[in-house]
């Protein structure tokens, strides 16, 4: 019996790699959402993938598609992201983050929907102190920024609305900020195309620690998520890599993989962050674990290189 899994975000990094992950599955239909664009849409995908232009905001369009297609899980990546918290990031945070998720999470719980895995993000914890260093799901969070305050929200939303519901299963994924083959951005991929170049690796903030997660992982922590049940009908993950690093651990790391001769330009401005979660509840619940930073390093890479040379 094939089962329906609504994605959301289909057109962006995370979700669209859900999307193939799931359509690899012939029990699994999988209809993968956007709203605009169609850059990282398949330009001819299987049977077992159809794609649905669909504003999530909009209660009638999302409606009709839950009547129109016997849908038993979500998993909903789709947000909106913003770099500064201004007057109109604050409006479309509301909308897109947390108006579209409840929307999306009622018209779950009318149709049926057994499974709801929500992409919340490690910005729910800005501003929040740790005395072992890690954030924990248990802490108390008051997010710090409009975007971590949006999705905490988004979090509260399920959490809330699916309380009461029998066979409804909420889980929420705290992820770190994801990285990868596709990612044109973030602080892997420029050293990692720096040290491709030739260039310096400038780090503005050697001794900051992070736990980085990639995209593989991510989709791996949302897939064993539509499977786990929780007695509570919802739970609560952090996800994030397999190490804590610094930025000059990860310049080291960058630079062997590569095989590189670039110099580290250490312009160290006094900011030390500590981004890094606990992940020993996902891996004890969803036997979550990440894989080795290395590996995903010289995959990252080899993705690079391949990229250089089609272009060049």
């Amino acid at each position: 019996m094939t089962s329906t899994v609504l994605v959301t975000g289909a057109n962006g990094f995370l979700g669209s790699k859900v999307a193939r992950k799931l359509s690899d599955d012939e029990r699994v239909l999988v209809l993968g959402t956007y709203r605009s664009g169609r850059e990282r849409l398949l330009t001819n995908p299987p049977e077992s993938l159809r794609y649905v232009q669909c504003d999530l905001t909009d209660r009638g369009e999302v409606a009709n598609l839950f009547q129109r297609n016997e849908i038993s899980a979500v998993i909903h990546t789709a947000a909106v992201i913003r770099p500064s918290d201004t007057e109109s990031f604050a409006v479309d945070a509301v909308r897109s983050n947390v108006l579209a998720q409840a929307i999306l999470v009622a018209e779950a719980l009318a149709n049926g929907v057994s499974s709801y895995a929500y992409c919340s993000s490690i910005s729910v914890y800005d501003g929040v102190g740790s005395s072992d260093r890690e954030f924990r799901e248990e802490q108390h969070v008051r997010p710090s920024s409009l975007y971590g305050w949006s999705k905490f929200a988004g979090e509260e939303v399920l959490r809330l609305q699916g309380a009461d519901a029998p066979n409804f299963n909420g889980i929420n994924l705290r992820l770190a900020g994801i990285h990868g083959p596709g990612r044109e951005s973030g602080v892997v991929h420029a050293l990692l195309s720096a040290a491709l170049h030739g260039e310096p690796l400038v780090l503005n903030e050697p001794e900051s620690s992070f736990r980085l997660l990639f995209v593989d992982d991510a989709v791996d922590a949302l897939l064993r998520a539509l499977d786990y049940r929780s007695s509570e009908g919802y739970a609560n993950f952090n996800v994030a890599g397999a190490e804590v690093l610094t930025l000059n651990d990860l310049a080291e790391r960058v630079l062997r993989v590569t095989n590189s001769e670039s110099r580290v330009e250490r312009n160290d401005q006094g900011r030390v962050r500590q981004q890094v979660m606990s992940t020993s509840l996902a891996g004890k619940r969803l036997g979550f674990e990440a894989q080795p930073t290395d590996t995903h390093l010289q995959s990252f890479a080899e993705f690079l290189r391949h990229m250089h040379t089609n272009v060049t």
